[in-house]
């Protein structure tokens, strides 16, 4: 029982001659009682209750008088009466409630209330036969054997629906109490990190230029999400001038030309391997050539030095500045104005010096030899006009 069968019962079912029970209640069963049910002469209970058969009670059920204890074919659309063929069932008890049934004969009557569930049908007159049928048959069980199970089985469902309606319930509710304590404490950090919260409420490029260089100490304070200043520059994609004023304000605080510092380092590391900010290495460098080697060689948390670690385009900016010809602009004209077997000589500004303008002559030796014989013969010269390049590379 309690399963969605539909269609008519088969009559091949009377070959099941060994069958004791055979339960189809509750399902979506039509057409007639098969009379090959007369065969299953060991049958001592069947269900057939709650379908919607039809037609009248097949003749060949009285094979069953021997072996059956209990038949409720309840809740279904029979037609016609309880015939006195059918009289020898009557030791058994049977349920025929909730169907088109008019009346049962007279043999009947000695089990009827007893037996008998019949809900409504009443004896058979001798002259009468009812021409009408019941408009709503109700099904009255001959037991709780399917209602109270029923009961349990619907309550069961009810409480499981409300409690999964319950737990829902309780976790959206403690996902939005969650979303509006961090919400909450994520407002309360920007409240105190202006240069963060003009970035996230992308403000102008020059309101957050002049907020950079007023509250530049909070640069690398964190938000509560743990981003900087610089973090949150790259995830918005902050033009290259704010990017260049962020490294700028950081520099500003070295106690040492040649010592970075790690809030420094962390941001330079970061933008030296995005090539959109290239503007803002190669300003650096340039503005801050006499830390090409430190801007070279910092590393980050993995020992990696920025030179190696940075994108293409950005690796070749750091390389020039490291090239102590950085320091001298030779203008439009990069013509040497002497040349010879062993040097060659040019003119250009030394931008490190404290008269810009003022102009300097190079001379660039051909080989090792050739430079030492040039700085021993000019025993005059001081330590500041000679630039010991062979201390420091290993090339001619």
């Amino acid at each position: 029982g309690y399963n969605s069968f539909s269609g008519s019962i088969p009559s091949i079912i009377g070959e099941l001659t060994n069958l004791l029970q055979l339960d189809l209640s509750n399902n979506k069963l039509t057409g007639e009682i098969p009379s090959s049910l007369g065969q299953l002469t060991q049958l001592q209970y069947l269900y057939f209750d709650s379908n919607s058969l039809t037609s009248s009670l097949p003749d060949s059920l009285v094979n069953l008088n021997e072996s059956l204890t209990l038949m409720t074919l309840a809740a279904n659309q029979l037609t016609g009466k309880l015939t006195n063929n059918l009289c020898p069932l009557s030791n058994a008890s049977i349920d025929v409630s909730g169907n088109y049934l008019v009346c049962y004969e007279d043999c009947w009557s000695n089990v009827h209330g007893r037996l008998l569930k019949s809900g409504d049908l009443s004896i058979c007159a001798p002259t009468s036969y009812p021409t009408s049928q019941p408009s709503s048959p109700t099904y009255q069980p001959t037991s709780n054997r399917y209602s109270r199970a029923d009961r349990y089985i619907n309550m069961l469902y009810v409480a499981s629906f409300a409690l999964a309606l319950l737990v829902c319930y309780l976790i959206v509710r403690y996902i939005n109490s969650n979303k509006r304590i961090v919400d909450n404490k994520r407002k309360e950090a920007l409240d105190k990190l202006p240069i963060h919260r003009s970035i996230i409420q992308k403000k102008s490029v020059d309101h957050i230029l002049r907020v950079i260089r007023k509250e530049c100490w909070s640069i690398s304070y964190e938000d509560f999400d743990g981003n900087n200043a610089i973090d949150l520059a790259i995830a918005h994609n902050l033009n290259h001038e704010i990017v260049s004023e962020i490294l700028i304000q950081l520099l500003t605080q070295l106690h040492d030309e040649t010592s970075l510092t790690k809030d420094f380092v962390y941001a330079w590391i970061r933008i030296i391997q995005i090539d959109s900010y290239v503007d803002s290495v190669r300003h650096i460098t340039d503005v801050y050539h006499t830390l090409s080697k430190a801007l070279s060689i910092c590393v980050d948390d993995n020992g990696r030095a920025a030179i190696n670690i940075a994108s293409p385009i950005n690796r070749q900016i750091i390389k020039e500045s490291l090239y102590f010809l950085k320091r001298y602009d030779f203008g439009d004209d990069s013509y040497p104005t002497h040349v010879s077997e062993t040097s060659v000589v040019y003119i250009a500004v030394d931008k490190q010096a404290s008269d810009t303008n003022r102009k300097v002559v190079l001379k660039f030796m051909s080989d090792e030899r050739s430079y030492y014989n040039e700085t021993n013969s000019r025993i005059e010269l001081s330590d500041d006009c000679v630039i010991p390049i062979i201390d420091s590379y290993d090339a001619n």
